[in-house]
């Protein structure tokens, strides 16, 4: 049998000592665990500000390509009338015109830009 001096310090102070390593541990743990918890909220929280946004993009992409479809019922129904052939000339006027439009465009550029030096 021990004396309660010899238990005291055989027995209870190492065994005070371990626990409060033990807590101070587990408390450096918890305050880790509450740091990864803010992270993963704050991610958390981005992530769903970014599904709000990609929602709305979707949305409007919806109905762009709904005006998109509208268009195209509508130049088939023209195409229907007048005849695909006509339309398709008129498209490659159109385009041709465009094309010789730019091109007069940066000649002028390129002849400003000489005549400015």
């Amino acid at each position: 049998m021990q004396s309660a001096k010899s238990y005291r310090e055989k027995v209870a102070f190492p065994l005070a000592a371990r626990l409060k390593e033990i807590v101070k541990s587990l408390t450096i743990k918890c305050v880790g665990l509450m740091e990864q918890v803010k992270k993963l909220t704050a991610k958390v929280n981005q992530q769903g500000e970014d599904i709000a946004w990609y929602k709305n993009k979707i949305k409007e992409q919806n109905s762009t390509m709904e005006h998109l479809q509208e268009k195209a019922e509508d130049l088939e129904r023209v195409k229907q009338y007048v005849g695909a052939d006509k339309i398709q000339d008129i498209i490659d006027n159109v385009k041709e015109a465009e094309r010789l439009q730019a091109e007069q465009k940066r000649l002028q550029r390129s002849y400003q830009n000489r005549m400015s030096r």
